[in-house]
């Protein structure tokens, strides 16, 4: 390293963390995380893209996932009459 020399970060690599970081913005508005780490940690089965998927269609996801843990929780079937 020549002394007195200077770092300059590129362009570049700040336009992709800018983008990085509206990724990141975004994807977490859409992904309830907390709700799908405590729906894993019960045993419920519900995917990501269900919790995308239900927010793109203006559905409260913890008013759907929260029972669904309580019925895994106490180990009831879910079928299409508890739908």
């Amino acid at each position: 390293m020549i002394i007195g020399e200077t770092h300059i970060i590129p362009p570049f690599f700040i336009v992709i963390s800018v983008v990085a970081l509206i990724f990141l913005m975004v994807f977490f508005r859409f992904v309830p995380l907390g709700l799908w780490i405590s729906a894993w940690s019960s045993g419920a089965k519900v995917g990501i893209f269900s919790l995308i998927g239900m927010r793109l269609r203006r559905v409260t996801p913890a008013r759907i996932v929260l029972p669904l843990i309580k019925l895994t929780k106490a180990n009831i079937p879910i079928s299409h009459f508890t739908a």
